[in-house]
């Protein structure tokens, strides 16, 4: 949930709201869900989340894995961000987390409404490596998908 933050002009918060929209699978209408989570359309412009590729098939299609993100901010009236996002290392082959890679470059590039931002979780720390930047395939795989 957005707390302090500094103010650009006209008072709203110039970071977006961070949460996971785990826990929503399914609803058909999450936007009641999403009203106690929001302090305010004077406070809050773009809701961002954050959703990984954490096994081959968690989820199992990445093409639509950003589409509950999407579907949660227009239900809650807000544009739509990926906070972070990635595909874990040690769970994928690297043809698989190729795939991966394109695939979910390639929705978010064709998402409408687009995302107002992405940013690739690129992190080697804790149980899990998310990174792309040592990785020239991997790298290589993103930017197909984003030019595609």
């Amino acid at each position: 949930m957005a707390a302090d933050r500094p103010a650009r002009p006209g008072g709203r918060s110039a970071h977006p709201a961070h949460r996971h929209p785990d826990g929503l699978d399914g609803e058909p209408e999450v936007g009641p869900q999403l009203a106690g989570l929001v302090p305010g359309d004077d406070v809050v412009d773009v809701l961002a989340w954050d959703p990984y590729r954490w096994t081959p098939t968690d989820p199992a299609d990445v093409t639509t894995m950003y589409d509950l993100c999407r579907a949660a901010a227009a239900s809650a009236g807000k544009a739509w961000a990926i906070a972070e996002t990635g595909v874990d290392v040690n769970t994928h082959t690297p043809q698989q987390r190729a795939a991966a890679l394109q695939g979910m470059a390639k929705a978010l590039a064709a998402a409408s409404p687009a995302p107002v931002f992405v940013c690739y979780f690129d992190n080697v720390q804790g149980p899990h490596r998310w990174t792309v930047s040592d990785d020239p395939a991997a790298m290589a795989a993103w930017k197909a998908g984003r030019a595609s």
